[in-house]
């Protein structure tokens, strides 16, 4: 092998290390055992050698016989082209992202750091409905570096005064993922008596609804009325994927919930997807 060639480090593949030993563990479920290893510097060379290197560079941190070991059991990994690189210019100036009292909420902070890390948007508003905060504190969010907005009485100072317009008008995008029955009802019949749903009354972007719900929620008629209804509006509604259930007891029974449950990048498919038609035109 080329001692230049370009090596990427394997996501699917978790090193463990202890005092003497390393374990190597695959996404398959495969494990590999290393003895007698030194550790500490094998640690520091690992984050030396970061997520992108060549092999010359690991041979200058690890002994030769390491380094084909470490590609052998798909630690590294031969990059043939380089990855694909996603525009530095943000495609949204703004979104709005609505996050309801749903459990798949937990999800979100990944969510919305992937959106940050891959340069998505340029200005990320997190707003929480008043069940949202029985599963989050908005101080987790800003710590993360977003915008969070509670109580739409609340005096935002500056030009906040009213909070719900200052976000619907600066709103490239609304997003509610993940999105309850209860406030899906809402936006359905523009109740506007919560932010949420005073955001998405009051603005003129697009609004993509995200389900998540237990799936006999879902198929009740009363729901599918409502998502009906959020579609005839002209919102656009991401199809829920299927999931296991984490309410009740074993044996734990299917939960419908925002595609792409632990896929941030499939979940940041379907909003470029969906700005993509709007940019054309089709709503």
């Amino acid at each position: 092998m080329s001692t230049d060639v370009s090596l990427l480090r394997n996501p699917d593949v978790a090193l463990i290390t202890s005092k003497d030993s390393v374990c190597i563990v695959s996404a398959n479920g495969k494990l590999v055992t290393l003895e007698n290893v030194e550790t500490r510097s094998f640690s520091g060379s690992l984050a030396i050698a970061g997520s992108r290197t060549t092999r010359s560079f690991l041979e200058s941190q690890f002994p030769v016989n390491a380094v084909d070991m470490l590609i052998k059991l798909d630690v590294f990994v031969v990059s043939d082209q380089q990855p694909e690189q996603r525009p530095t210019e943000p495609s949204i100036n703004s979104l709005v992202v609505c996050l309801t009292g749903a459990i798949g909420i937990v999800q979100m902070f990944e969510r919305l750091l992937h959106l940050r890390l891959n340069s998505v948007c340029r200005q990320i508003d997190v707003v929480l409905s008043e069940a949202a905060l029985k599963f989050v504190k908005p101080d987790t969010f800003r710590s993360l570096g977003f915008d969070v907005w509670v109580d739409p009485y609340a005096n935002y100072g500056g030009a906040h005064r009213i909070p719900h317009i200052t976000l619907a008008k600066r709103a490239q995008a609304v997003l509610v993922m993940p999105c309850s029955a209860h406030s899906l009802f809402k936006i359905a019949y523009s109740v506007s008596d919560d932010f949420i749903s005073l955001v998405c009354t009051a603005t003129t972007a697009p609004v993509i609804v995200a389900p998540s719900m237990n799936a006999d929620m879902w198929v009740d008629a009363g729901v599918a009325e409502n998502v009906h209804r959020i579609r005839k509006m002209g919102m656009y509604v991401i199809e829920p994927g299927v999931g296991r259930a984490i309410s009740g007891d074993p044996p734990f029974t299917d939960e419908i919930g925002p595609v792409g449950s632990s896929n941030s990048e499939l979940a940041l498919a379907c909003l470029e997807c969906i700005m993509r038609d709007v940019e054309n035109g089709a709503r």
